[in-house]
């Protein structure tokens, strides 16, 4: 399987933005049709897919380090990704550690933060899998802080095809 991970940050000014004082967590993700930006993307009304489909994961990111720099405000992720086919604890059928490393300084204090995720499946065999995202926050002190969130979906084994007798 070739991933393909993309990562987004969206920065708008927020004139009364304040850091939050929960830490570092993923509060939601959702299997997604679409993924136009923050807060708006087009949920899949049930998180199947069919054998080679794109997994496009929409990930909210709240209580991230946001350090002020000389040239603005720096945000500093890396992400794992991990597939488990549902109810095994055992090796994950993808692995891929740092598969999102963003480090991105704006001009104005972020007023949100997401991940966008798309992951070829055209590897995986038709079952229910988590992936599991593990995020990690670069810029807040040591130990590093972390949050993890689990997304539940499932891969369609191919259509069949009828063949009626002429």
């Amino acid at each position: 399987m070739t991933p393909c991970i993309l990562v987004a940050l969206l920065v708008a000014a927020c004139d009364d933005a304040q850091p939050s004082q929960l830490g570092l967590t993923i509060p939601l993700a959702v299997v997604c049709e679409t993924i136009n930006g923050y807060e708006d993307y087009v949920p899949r009304e049930q998180p199947v897919l069919s054998r080679g489909e794109k997994l496009r994961v929409y990930a909210r990111v709240e209580g991230a380090t946001i350090r002020e720099t000389p040239r603005g405000f720096r945000v500093s992720l890396t992400q794992d990704a991990f597939i488990r086919r549902v109810g095994s604890e055992g090796k994950p059928v993808f692995s891929k550690l740092n598969i999102v490393d963003f480090d991105q300084t704006q001009p104005d204090y972020p007023d949100g933060v997401y991940l966008e995720n798309t992951i070829e499946t055209k590897g995986l065999p038709p079952g229910h899998y988590w992936l599991e995202m593990e995020l990690r926050d670069r810029l807040g002190g040591d130990p590093k802080p972390r949050a993890t969130k689990k997304v539940e979906f499932q891969i369609l084994p191919p259509a069949r095809t009828s063949r009626e007798p002429h």
